[in-house]
């Protein structure tokens, strides 16, 4: 299967809710392309949905150090972060994000909630 027939394939998963046949339809992917970094975004994602998050870090972090400049690369590593609680990097993320788009709505909510983690009132509410 060519690489767009099998990223068609993944985005019918998942609209589907089929998240392991996505899964492995990225798997595929990257052993031919191990560093194709749309792939490892998505994955990464993925493994962020199974509660692996360990694993989703490694794989957008992989992703991010071949776009630096994907935002929504970036935005993903933050929730990832998050969900660890590694505010401090995941914060980084996210305001990387607003500087090159001041009107990103959910990197904008998500400082917002590291503030109110963090009990920064004031900060949260200049997010939220």
């Amino acid at each position: 299967m060519k690489t767009n027939q099998e990223f068609d394939a993944v985005n019918q998963c998942i609209q589907q809710g089929d998240l392991k046949s996505a899964a492995r339809h990225l798997e595929s992917i990257l052993t031919r392309i191990p560093g194709h970094p749309d792939a490892l975004h998505l994955l990464g994602n993925i493994h962020y949905n199974f509660g692996n998050h360990a694993e989703a870090c490694k794989l957008v972090i992989r992703a991010v150090r071949l776009k630096p400049d994907a935002a929504n690369y970036r935005r993903s590593l933050g929730k990832i972060y998050t969900a660890q609680s590694q505010l401090e990097q995941a914060e980084r993320c996210f305001s990387y994000v607003l500087n090159s788009n001041p009107g990103d709505v959910a990197s904008l909510v998500e400082l917002g909630r590291i503030a109110e983690k963090r009990d920064k009132w004031k900060e949260a509410e200049l997010h939220l």
